[in-house]
């Protein structure tokens, strides 16, 4: 859904370039002043996603608080320690693994958002960028985007494939 396939596109008022900027539409590619969307739209999907990106951060935190506790408890001279202090460690490690591919990830919303945001409301700014057509560069940087989230999916199968694995 491009903004330079649509067939009404609009002068946009002057709000429209402040979020243009907090989205990061590159200027070079994307028309700041005229576009497909109404700012208020725009406003609107920008504050879900702030607010989602906000849960997902204090979820993180949460998290984070959990594993630096339990990383400070020990079993002690029980005589099932260490096979206790394998299981707990072995969650531990995946814990710290799946706390980053999280903050991976919602970074990858962020910008996965903001490039569908920028391309859907915005118009092309030139026909192409280095010799490529602008529908050349939004299928690669899609394509980027895409083999990203696979990494992440790939990375997360493996780690609750290890915790299998483990029990």
């Amino acid at each position: 859904l491009f903004c330079a396939n649509a067939s009404v596109r609009a002068r946009l008022p002057e709000g429209a370039a402040a979020i243009a900027s907090e989205l990061q539409c590159d200027p070079g590619r994307f028309s700041l002043d005229t576009g497909c969307c109404e700012v208020e739209d725009l406003q609107a999907v920008l504050e879900q996603l702030g607010g989602s990106i906000q849960f997902g951060l204090r979820n993180l935190e949460d998290r984070q608080q959990f594993h630096s506790h339990m990383h400070q408890k020990s079993i002690g001279e029980h005589p099932c320690a260490f096979a206790a202090d394998a299981m707990v460690s072995k969650r531990m490690e995946l814990l710290a693994a799946a706390h980053e591919i999280s903050t991976q990830m919602l970074n990858l919303i962020q910008i996965s958002v903001s490039q569908l945001l920028c391309a859907a409301c915005f118009s092309s700014a030139d026909p192409g960028v280095g010799g490529r057509s602008f529908h050349e560069e939004a299928g690669a940087l899609e394509a980027s985007l895409a083999a990203e989230w696979r990494r992440l999916s790939l990375e997360v199968t493996s780690m609750f494939a290890g915790l299998r694995e483990h029990d």
